[in-house]
């Protein structure tokens, strides 16, 4: 099955200012956004770009379309192809490099298997785990 890496996006809110084609693997995370009741896709670059519908829809789109998406939590679906660590303490995120990075929130249970998911689609993340600040390449 061939992936087809294009997704059309707006710039915009609204759509105002039409479809943008960008590439999914630039993609480093979905964020769903209750303000605006969109999802915000954030690519590498620092842009951001908008999809109307539903987070799950767009993260199991992302995941059956061939892409190693993940959810983090209910707000945030991560591109783990482009995820270089995990930090687990003392505010959890998902760190792209640079000043990129995506929040996890949950329970230490859900953070638990979180990390595993990640590490399951992506076994090169490196995982910086709770108080002892050790870097683990599990």
């Amino acid at each position: 099955m061939d992936i087809d890496p294009d997704l059309y996006v707006s710039r915009d809110r609204i759509g105002g200012s039409g479809k943008e084609k960008i590439q999914i693997p630039n993609i480093l995370f979905l964020e769903w956004s209750s303000d605006i009741s969109m999802v915000i896709v954030h690519m590498k670059d620092g842009a951001q770009y908008y999809l109307p519908g539903a987070l799950i829809f767009w993260g199991e789109f992302m995941t059956s379309s061939g892409f190693k998406f993940v959810d983090v939590d209910r707000s945030n679906w991560v591109n783990t192809d482009n995820v270089q660590w995990v930090e687990t303490d003392p505010f959890p995120k998902v760190c792209f490099g640079g000043k990129f990075f995506c929040p996890m929130r949950g329970t230490k249970h859900r953070l638990q298997e979180t990390v595993q998911s990640l590490l399951q689609a992506n076994p090169c993340i490196a995982v910086k785990y709770n108080k002892r600040h050790k870097w683990s390449l599990v």
